[in-house]
C-alpha cells in the first residue's frame, strides 16, 4: 500500500497541479520529469481517442472493407473528417469477445488498429483475471510477465488481425500503424503494439505508435519498462483525473503501468486544453492518476476528450 506520508504529498501536489500549471518543468521524481503538452500532442490524443470511441459503435465492428467509419453518437467527428474507412472489422471474436477494426486514415495516410473496451465497466472489474504469466513479448528479457486474461484474448485473435493489417498495408502502402483502445481495449492495444514493434505485421510497416485511454495495468515492472523504453517506443498512455481503471490490477499484485502517462486533469464533461494535460515520463509514478484517491469514479473513465463509450 502507498504510505500515508506519500498520499499526503501526492494530495498536496495534485491540488497544486489542478489549480493550474505553467508550461515547463513541474516536478522531478527519480530523474523523471512532468511537462505540459503542445497543441500537436493534444490534437493527436483527441484524434485517437475518437478512433477508440468508434470501436464501441456496432456498425464499425461489422463493417465491410471500404465502409466509411461513422459514429451514430456523434463522438468521432475527427475520424469522419479524415475520411477513414474500414479495412477489416471484428466483433466478439476469440477469447473474451474481442471487437474493433483495422482502418485506413486517408488524410494522415496511416493505418489504425482500434480495440473496443468492455461494455460494462463494473462487471469487467469484478471479473478481471489478475494472474501474471510469462510472455515472450519482451524478447530475450528475463522475467517479463503480463496479465493472463489479456494475453489469452490477444493470442486468440492476433494471427487473423496481423494478416489483415498486412492486407491493408498492401492496399494502401501506408507505413505507419497506430494501435489504440479505451479501457480493456487499451490493454489489448498495448499487447498488440509490443508484439508489432519486435515482429512487424509486415516489413513495410516501419512505425508503430501506441495510444491508450484509461487502460488497466497490463504487466509487471519488467514489461512496463520494456514497453516504455524499447524499440523506439512512441507511447501515449492517457489517464483522466481519478479514473479507477488504470489502478487495476493492484501494484501489490506485481503490476506496473508503462509510460509516459498523459494525465488529463480537466473535469469530466469539460473540454480539454494543453494546460489540462501533464506528461509524466518513465513508468508509473505516484504523481498522476495513480496518486489520486481510491474513488470508484466511473464517469471519469467514460469521459476523456468526449464520451468515449457513448455508442454502447
Amino acid at each position: 500500500m502507498i504510505l500515508l506520508r506519500l498520499i499526503t504529498t501526492v494530495a498536496a501536489l495534485a491540488a497544486t497541479v489542478t489549480a493550474g500549471v505553467t508550461r515547463g518543468l513541474i516536478i522531478s521524481l527519480d530523474n523523471e520529469t512532468a511537462m505540459d503538452v503542445d497543441t500537436t500532442t493534444l490534437g493527436n490524443l483527441n484524434l485517437y481517442e475518437q478512433y477508440s470511441a468508434a470501436a464501441y459503435c456496432f456498425a464499425n465492428d461489422i463493417a465491410t472493407p471500404g465502409t466509411p467509419i461513422r459514429c451514430a453518437a456523434g463522438n468521432c467527428p475527427l475520424v469522419e473528417t479524415n475520411l477513414a474507412t474500414v479495412s477489416f472489422s471484428f466483433l466478439d471474436v476469440g477469447k473474451g469477445g474481442v471487437s474493433g477494426f483495422v482502418a485506413a486514415d486517408n488524410t494522415n495516410r496511416i493505418l489504425v488498429l482500434a480495440f473496443r473496451g468492455i461494455r460494462s465497466v463494473e462487471t469487467g472489474i469484478t471479473t478481471l483475471d489478475t494472474r501474471l504469466v510469462d510472455t515472450s513479448l519482451c524478447g530475450a528479457t528475463v522475467g517479463c510477465q503480463v496479465n493472463e486474461g489479456f494475453q489469452d484474448s490477444w493470442d486468440s485473435v492476433s494471427a487473423r488481425i496481423t494478416r489483415e493489417i498486412a492486407n491493408a498495408q498492401a492496399a494502401t502502402t501506408f507505413t505507419t500503424l497506430v494501435v489504440t483502445g479505451h479501457g480493456v481495449g487499451g490493454a489489448l492495444a498495448t499487447l498488440a503494439a509490443t508484439l508489432y514493434r519486435t515482429t512487424p505485421p509486415v516489413a513495410a510497416v516501419t512505425t508503430i505508435d501506441l495510444y491508450t485511454y484509461g487502460s488497466p495495468r497490463v504487466g509487471n515492472a519488467i514489461f512496463a519498462t520494456f514497453v516504455t523504453t524499447g524499440n523506439d517506443a512512441i507511447n501515449f498512455r492517457a489517464t483522466h483525473t481519478d479514473d479507477p481503471i488504470p489502478k487495476f490490477p493492484s501494484r501489490a499484485l506485481g503490476y506496473l503501468q508503462w509510460g509516459p502517462e498523459y494525465w488529463i486533469r480537466a473535469p469530466t464533461g469539460q473540454a480539454v486544453h494543453t494546460t489540462d494535460i501533464t506528461k509524466l515520463s518513465g513508468t508509473e509514478t505516484p504523481f498522476g492518476n495513480g496518486g489520486t484517491p481510491p474513488i470508484f469514479d466511473i464517469p471519469a473513465h467514460l469521459w476523456y476528450f468526449n464520451e468515449v463509450a457513448k455508442c454502447i
